[in-house]
């Protein structure tokens, strides 16, 4: 039962840990593109106050967008997606024509959504992968529950008419054991169940798309100076 127990955690914890590189990657990513909007967002603002104050307007990198804000987080778990939509931004704000919110759209759908995010992993590709691993950890503790208790139940003795003293004291114990691990293995499912939960409600990024196409749509349509290399 010892063994049960050790590949249980072992691999709740495993598929947690990687569940959690996934999480991190797309909450570093959505946390990114929130700054982003911000950002752009301010600089219009600048925009029409130094025009409205007849003031000179400084001319903007868009650095800003592929900033690493997240340096303490191992390189091989990072993406070049902000990288990318800086790359995007700026073939879009050197082409002609006026701003276009179908176009800013399909630059920010195809970038979150259609394009590889991680790992050669689109974003619903990371999200269907959490969700299997999340549908996976109270089946894998129910399971090795199971597994002890019929391991266990084997492990009786089964001398029940005229059992001595070592012998109840033996299957006392085994009963006791059975119900504490089997209760551990399921409680550890569970709350790794839960702890999924809790971490899908950070990776929501259908709103962010909408905010992040609309900033973009404005940044075309705004007179403000890009410095473009």
């Amino acid at each position: 039962m010892e063994i049960l127990i050790s590949i249980m955690i072992f691999i709740t914890f495993f598929f947690l840990i990687i569940e959690l590189i996934f999480t991190l990657n797309i909450f570093m990513t959505t946390s990114h593109l929130k700054k982003v909007v911000k950002l752009t967002l301010k600089n219009i603002q600048d925009v029409d106050y130094y025009r409205s104050t007849g003031q000179h307007q400084p001319a903007t990198k868009l650095d800003y967008i592929e900033e690493d804000n997240f340096k303490w987080v191992p390189q091989l778990i990072k993406n070049s997606l902000a990288r990318n939509l800086k790359e995007k931004v700026m073939n879009y704000i050197k082409e002609g024509g006026i701003s276009s919110r179908e176009k800013s759209e399909e630059i920010v759908n195809n970038l979150l959504f259609k394009e590889p995010w991680f790992l050669d992993y689109k974003y619903e590709d990371l999200q269907s992968i959490i969700k299997a691993l999340r549908n996976l950890y109270i089946p894998i503790g129910a399971l090795c529950s199971a597994l002890i208790f019929v391991t266990g139940y084997t492990n009786l003795n089964s001398n029940i008419f005229s059992p001595s003293y070592e012998v109840i004291n033996k299957n006392i114990f085994l009963i006791t054991f059975m119900i504490k691990t089997a209760g551990l293995t399921l409680s550890l499912g569970v709350g790794a169940f839960i702890t999924s939960h809790i971490l899908g409600h950070f990776l929501k990024a259908s709103h962010l798309s909408s905010q992040l196409s609309e900033s973009i749509f404005q940044l075309k349509a705004s007179p403000i100076k890009i410095e473009i290399k």
